[in-house]
């Protein structure tokens, strides 16, 4: 399976091809952050603002076709842990009830 380098303006990302839903796996290239977060940080740090990476998420998003309201995020640990959501799971970005686990899958 090949990778691809896709961009949308300033936003650079990567793909897969044979993947036939939207995807995408993040480079740091066309985000609004700065210093060390600079390009697109999508996290919150010690250092990071929330409108920055909320403008990151919409920056990706029109890219993607998503809408930031429609995310629904995790506390990633490197385990076996996968979780089954759907819209009921989409609590938006800046909250901190991530349930932590390796993947989200959903139908």
């Amino acid at each position: 399976m090949a990778i691809q380098t896709k961009k949308l303006g300033q936003l650079e990302y990567l793909s897969a091809e044979g993947i036939t839903v939207p995807h995408c796996f993040t480079t740091k290239k066309g985000g609004v952050s700065t210093g060390v977060m600079a390009g697109l940080n999508i996290a919150i740090k010690d250092g990071e603002t929330k409108e920055n990476v909320q403008k990151n998420l919409e920056i990706l998003g029109n890219a993607l076709g998503f809408e930031i309201s429609d995310l629904v995020l995790t506390r990633q640990t490197h385990s076996d842990i996968v979780r089954v959501v759907g819209r009921n799971d989409c609590n938006g970005c800046f909250h901190r009830n991530y349930p932590e686990c390796d993947a989200l899958i959903t139908n």
